[in-house]
């Protein structure tokens, strides 16, 4: 099995040391990557306009045609991720929630549940054509998001909301799907003649002068509900318990181990079973420190160097004056700490445990029989194989493929392959055919013992060895068939 400073050593003697300071060649590089993006924006928009994009459905979506998609729905800053990750309709089917979405396409959760939404309007699309029931050109989600985060359908929504005239709504309606006029786009205008411009309607109609007012009410609306959840979010000042109230909790004269508070401070402390003290803002804070700064750490010691006894969780947290929400955090921390083999479900939120063999990444939930991948909670892809879940955003697989790709080759060392008849090499690292542990082979036979699983296999043809102890692709020092670098996901 290959270790770290192995590992590194021969990866930086495959790639090498490719860094250009040539101020000249960066220019060029500069000038060609705009290039490719004019290139790539004038591909998507042939692509949006071609009869056979507009007949499909989302679900039908190559990784093209839903870079496309999304360039239409000014979500560029997706595109490439879409590209890069080769991401297709039939994968987003899948998708449950905005969490499985970053490790799809690698971006943050506020990126992911605003794409999120855009993928659910698409369902909804889908389920009234199907079900012959007319598709609503209007959403009143708008109540509930930021104006720079309304969809075309939700701004519209919005502009029925004050727009009562039926004639004028139907003028603006038009305007606004011609120039795709989402929230974000009202936004950037405050004067009536620029937004004359921009949509094309008539300054004298009054339409455009109610849309600006109605956009500064909206504003103004968002800042004050913003400054709400600021007070809202302010955490607790001080945590002040009175432990006199639970028979449980004994309260101590002795100073706060820690921050050293006494009675001259007027601050409470409680006796731990160790006979040593400690107030609730204390014990909070330990909590906190202790989970972060070890991401080991699945339980509270006496923080006293002489001491160092373990105290019963149920009583840490009682002192510590934790709300529900903040129970429920440093309990799902701790429980994953205890419980390697536990994950959460991505579909409904439970506890899910690993099947004993630890070296099986795929696990089901006895939710509605969901499989995911234990390592990135994506689908589970490959069913064919219980290691590789088939996700190539996984970041198991991701590694995995870069070290087997990124390698240099092993022509003489093994006994007996360096004349192969049929000229092939035989790659210097493979991933152990049966829990994916890499190994490096160094010398001699092509037999080789994974360190991982105990199990021996053929490190030409990749063969595990046979339950009798013999071998298909015979002795040490037979020449098989050389498989492929392997490749996954």
């Amino acid at each position: 099995m290959i270790d770290k400073d192995t590992f590194m050593e021969e990866f930086e003697d495959c790639v090498g040391d490719n860094i250009i300071n040539n101020a000249e060649q960066e220019s060029k590089q500069n000038d060609d990557e705009e290039a490719k993006e004019k290139e790539f924006y004038k591909k998507s928009k042939s692509i949006y306009e071609s009869k056979e994009y507009k007949t499909k459905k989302m679900s039908r979506y190559t990784s093209d045609e839903l870079a496309a998609h999304i360039i239409e729905k000014s979500f560029n800053d997706l595109t490439r991720n879409m590209i890069t990750y080769k991401v297709t309709g039939k994968d987003l089917k899948k998708i449950r929630n905005p969490k499985q979405l970053m490790g799809l396409l690698h971006v943050n959760e506020e990126v992911a549940s605003d794409f999120f939404e855009i993928i659910q309007e698409e369902k909804e699309k889908e389920i009234a054509k199907r079900s012959g029931k007319v598709f609503s050109e209007t959403s009143d989600k708008w109540m509930h998001k930021r104006m720079n985060k309304w969809s075309l359908r939700e701004t519209k929504g919005w502009l029925k909301s004050f727009i009562t005239n039926e004639k004028s709504l139907k003028i603006t309606f038009k305007a606004f799907d011609e120039n795709k006029f989402n929230g974000h786009k009202v936004l950037r205008y405050d004067d009536i003649g620029q937004l004359s411009d921009a949509l094309k309607i008539d300054e004298d109609l009054g339409i455009l002068e109610k849309i600006i007012k109605a956009a500064e009410v909206q504003m103004d609306k968002e800042m004050d509900h913003d400054e709400e959840k600021k007070e809202d979010r302010k955490p607790k000042e001080f945590r002040v318990r009175n432990f006199r109230k639970h028979d449980f909790i004994r309260s101590s004269k002795k100073e706060d181990c820690i921050m050293k508070y006494n009675d001259e401070d007027g601050i409470p402390r409680a006796e731990m079973p160790c006979g040593h003290a400690i107030a609730s803002d204390t014990m909070f804070h330990f909590i906190k420190q202790t989970f972060a700064e070890n991401y080991s750490a699945s339980e509270i010691v006496c923080p006293v160097p002489t001491c160092q006894r373990q105290w019963d969780w149920g009583l840490c947290i009682m002192i510590a004056d934790m709300d529900d929400k903040e129970k429920g955090q440093y309990n799902k921390i701790r429980m994953k700490r205890i419980y390697t083999d536990l994950t959460e479900c991505p579909k409904c939120g439970k506890m899910v445990q690993r099947p004993k063999d630890v070296k099986q990444l795929r696990v089901v939930c006895a939710c509605s029989g969901n499989n995911f991948c234990f390592e990135c909670g994506l689908p589970w892809k490959k069913y064919d194989s219980k290691m590789i879940c088939g996700n190539a955003a996984c970041k198991v697989v991701q590694d995995l493929n870069t070290a087997l790709r990124k390698q240099d080759w092993n022509e003489t060392k093994i006994t007996n392959q360096g004349t192969r008849k049929d000229g092939k090499s035989v790659p210097k690292i493979r991933a152990c055919p049966r829990c994916l542990t890499l190994v490096v082979h160094e010398v001699a036979c092509k037999h080789m013992l994974c360190k991982g699983c105990k199990k021996k296999f053929c490190f030409v043809c990749l063969d595990l060895q046979k339950e009798d102890g013999g071998w298909n692709c015979g002795s040490y020092s037979a020449q098989c068939n050389v498989a492929d670098i392997q490749q996954f996901g």
